[in-house]
C-alpha cells in the first residue's frame, strides 16, 4: 500500500527535502518521519505533534488526513528511517525525533584563511554536538546542497574555489543520532541547530605561476693549461645569470671549497674563468653550471681535464766573459730549481742558431754555471746569452747579451838585439808582425844571463812583452 506524502513550508531561510517532495533552494533538509506515535489517524497534525516550535520554522512534511493501522503506521516508519543512510550526511533531519534537542549556535568568528584555490574554515566547539554542517557561496547566491559539507571536527578545507571570488561561509551544529539496524541497513537521525553560524568570508588565491624551465646544460667546456693555472672557457647557456666552475684531482668529490663563480653582466658573457693555484703536474677534472637568481640550476656539463704547467725558471744573470784566442771563457750566477744550461752565441747580424749552442749540466761534478767557447775566429766579436733549463719545464728567459772579441795571435820581433847591464839604461827596438787597431804595449822583465828571441820571450795576451 503506499501513501502520498506532501509538502509545506512556513519560512524560506532554511529549505528541506523530503524523499519524494522535491528539492527547494537553500540549505537541503533531509526529512525523518517520526516514531509511529507521530501519525494521527483521522486528521491533521496539530501544534501539539511537535517537539518545539523549532520544527515549524523549518517546514515539515505531513501524511494526509487518513486514519492508519498501528501495524502500518510502524512498517511506514521503518521504512522511511531506512532510507537514510551515510549519503545523507550534510542534511538534517526534520521533524527532529521525540527528545532530541538541537545542539547550540556556533558562536564566536568563524576563521576563513585563503589557500590556493581554496579556504579553510574554522569555529569553536559546541557542547553535545558531534557533526558540523559547512556551507558557501558567492556572489548573490544563495547557499545550495552542492555547496554544502558535513564534517566531525572544527575546521574544513573548502577546495576547488575560484581564486580572486569572495566567498561567504557558516556553519551548523549538528549531532547524528544512531537508531539501530535493520535488514535495509543502519538508521540514524541528525539534529542540527535552528540558527547558523556568523558568516565569514575569505577570498581564495590564484595558484603560483608555473616555475620557469631549467637552465639548459653548459657545452664546449675546454680547459687550457698555464702556470699552476687551468684557462676554462664554454659556451654561453640561454637565460643563464652566471655560472659555477668545480674542478677535483684525483678520487675527490667535487667541493664548495673548489668552485668559483662568474656573472653575466655589461663586463661580458661569463664564459670564461682562469682557475689558479694548482699543483703543476697534477691532473684536474672540472665542469661547469648555469645558473640565474630564483631558478635552479642547470646539469653540470660532460667533464674536462687539464693539467697545470710549472713555474718558469727565473732569468739568467751575472754573465761575464773573458776572452781568449780562438775562445771566450763564460761564467753566470745560478738559477733556483734550474737543472741546466744553455749557453747561446753569435757574431755580427746572425741569428742564434742551434749549431752555435752548447748545454751545461747541474750535478754532482758543479753547479754547471761556467763554460768556455772555443774554436771561435780571432779577434771577432761575439754576442752570447745563457739559459736555465729543467726537465718537464719551459726553459727561463734568456740572461740579457754579453759581447766580446777573441785575442789575436801577435808576434813581436826584436830589431836590434842589446845586452844590458843591470842597473844601466839601454833602448830596445821591437817589431809587430801585423797591424793591429789598438795600441800594443810592450813590457818586459830581465832575467839573470842573456834573453834570447823566440826562447827567453814571448807574446803574451794584450800584446805584452814577457822576457
Amino acid at each position: 500500500m503506499q501513501i502520498p506524502l506532501t509538502c509545506s513550508k512556513t519560512v524560506p531561510r532554511p529549505s528541506w527535502r523530503w524523499p519524494g517532495c522535491g528539492r527547494t533552494s537553500g540549505r537541503p533538509l533531509h526529512a525523518q518521519p517520526e516514531p509511529p506515535s507521530a501519525f494521527r489517524p483521522g486528521g491533521p497534525r496539530t501544534s501539539g505533534d511537535h517537539e518545539s516550535p523549532d520544527v515549524a520554522r523549518r517546514g515539515r512534511c505531513e501524511a494526509p488526513p487518513s486514519r492508519l493501522p498501528l501495524a502500518l503506521r510502524a512498517v511506514v516508519a521503518l521504512v522511511l528511517a531506512a532510507v537514510f543512510s551515510e549519503e545523507a550526511a550534510a542534511q538534517c533531519t526534520l521533524p527532529r525525533p521525540p527528545g532530541q534537542m538541537p545542539p547550540a549556535q556556533v558562536t564566536g568568528v568563524v576563521t576563513v584563511e585563503a589557500g590556493i584555490r581554496s579556504l579553510r574554515v574554522s569555529w569553536n566547539a559546541v557542547a553535545g554536538a558531534n557533526r558540523y554542517v559547512v556551507q558557501w557561496k558567492s556572489g548573490s547566491e544563495g547557499y545550495d546542497p552542492a555547496r554544502e559539507a558535513t564534517v566531525s571536527g572544527t575546521s574544513h578545507t573548502i577546495g576547488g574555489l575560484t581564486p580572486g571570488i569572495v566567498h561567504t561561509v557558516q556553519v551548523f551544529a549538528a549531532r547524528r543520532v544512531d537508531l539501530g539496524t535493520s535488514e535495509s541497513g543502519s538508521a540514524w537521525v541528525m539534529v542540527c541547530s535552528s540558527t547558523a553560524s556568523d558568516e565569514g568570508t575569505g577570498t581564495p588565491s590564484p595558484p603560483p605561476p608555473p616555475p620557469p624551465p631549467p637552465l639548459g646544460q653548459v657545452t664546449g667546456v675546454r680547459a687550457e693549461p698555464g702556470v699552476e693555472s687551468l684557462s676554462v672557457t664554454w659556451r654561453a647557456v640561454d637565460q643563464a645569470g652566471g655560472y659555477r666552475v668545480q674542478w677535483r684531482s684525483g678520487s675527490e668529490d667535487y667541493d664548495p671549497g673548489r668552485e668559483a663563480a662568474t656573472t653575466v653582466g655589461a663586463a661580458g658573457p661569463g664564459t670564461s674563468h682562469t682557475i689558479t693555484g694548482l699543483t703543476p703536474g697534477t691532473s684536474y677534472t672540472l665542469r661547469v653550471i648555469a645558473t640565474r637568481a630564483g631558478r635552479d640550476d642547470g646539469p653540470p656539463s660532460d667533464e674536462a681535464t687539464g693539467t697545470p704547467l710549472p713555474a718558469p725558471l727565473g732569468q739568467v744573470t751575472g754573465v761575464r766573459v773573458e776572452p781568449g784566442v780562438e775562445s771566450l771563457s763564460v761564467t753566470w750566477r745560478a738559477v733556483d730549481q734550474a737543472g741546466g744550461y744553455r749557453v747561446q752565441w753569435r757574431s755580427g747580424s746572425e741569428d742564434y742558431d742551434p749549431g752555435r749552442e752548447a748545454a751545461t749540466t747541474v750535478g754532482a761534478a758543479g753547479p754547471g754555471t761556467s763554460h768556455t767557447i772555443t774554436g771561435l775566429t780571432p779577434g771577432t766579436s761575439y754576442t752570447l746569452r745563457v739559459i736555465a733549463t729543467r726537465a718537464g719545464r719551459d726553459d727561463g728567459p734568456p740572461s740579457d747579451e754579453a759581447t766580446m772579441a777573441t785575442l789575436r795571435r801577435i808576434f813581436v820581433s826584436i830589431v836590434r838585439e842589446t845586452s844590458v847591464v843591470e842597473g844601466s839604461a839601454a833602448a830596445l827596438s821591437v817589431r809587430l808582425s801585423e797591424s793591429f787597431p789598438v795600441t800594443v804595449t810592450v813590457t818586459w822583465t830581465t832575467m839573470d844571463g842573456t834573453a834570447k828571441a823566440g826562447e827567453d820571450y814571448r807574446a803574451e795576451t794584450a800584446g805584452r812583452l814577457t822576457f
